[in-house]
C-alpha cells in the first residue's frame, strides 16, 4: 500500500518517513538535505508516498511532474528503502501519476539504482552528466 505524504500528513508521519529521507538525501550528491525535502513537500513542490508493507513502513518515493513540449513525465527524485519488494506499490504509483497526466516515469540515478528500476520495466534512455562550474577549464 502507498500512503500519500501531503503537506497535511507530512508532519503526522514524519517519524516514519525520516529514516528514508535521510537515506535518500545521502545519495543525492549534495543536491538536497533533509530540510530541503521538508520544505518542498510542505509547499507541495514534491509529491511523496510512504510505502507500507504488512503494516510497516518499508520505502519512500518522491518526485515531481516535468512538462516537456510533447509530453509530461513524473521524475522520481527520491526512492529509498526496500523497493525490491514493492512491485505492487510501484504499479500503484505509475497509475496515480498517469492519472495526473504523465506519459512516462523517469529517474536520474546511479547504475545500481537503474538496475533496480529495470526490474520494474524501466529502461535506460540517456545518461546524465554534470560539470562543476567551479572546476578549472579543460584545455585540449
Amino acid at each position: 500500500m502507498i500512503i500519500p505524504l501531503t503537506p497535511q500528513t507530512w508532519l503526522e508521519l514524519y517519524r516514519h518517513v525520516l529514516p528514508f529521507v535521510v537515506e535518500a538525501v545521502a545519495e543525492s550528491q549534495g543536491d538536497w538535505d533533509v530540510g530541503d525535502v521538508d520544505i518542498h513537500i510542505l509547499r507541495g513542490d514534491l509529491l511523496a508516498w510512504l510505502v507500507v508493507h504488512e503494516g510497516r513502513p518499508t520505502a519512500f518515493i518522491a518526485g515531481e511532474f516535468v512538462h516537456y513540449p510533447r509530453y509530461t513525465v513524473f521524475n522520481v527524485t527520491f526512492a529509498a528503502g526496500r523497493l525490491q519488494s514493492s512491485v505492487k506499490e510501484i504499479e500503484q504509483l505509475c497509475n496515480l501519476v498517469k492519472l495526473g497526466g504523465a506519459k512516462y516515469v523517469e529517474a536520474h540515478c546511479d547504475d545500481r539504482r537503474a538496475r533496480l528500476f529495470q526490474r520494474y520495466g524501466f529502461r535506460t534512455i540517456r545518461n546524465v552528466v554534470r560539470k562543476s562550474l567551479d572546476d578549472p577549464p579543460v584545455v585540449h
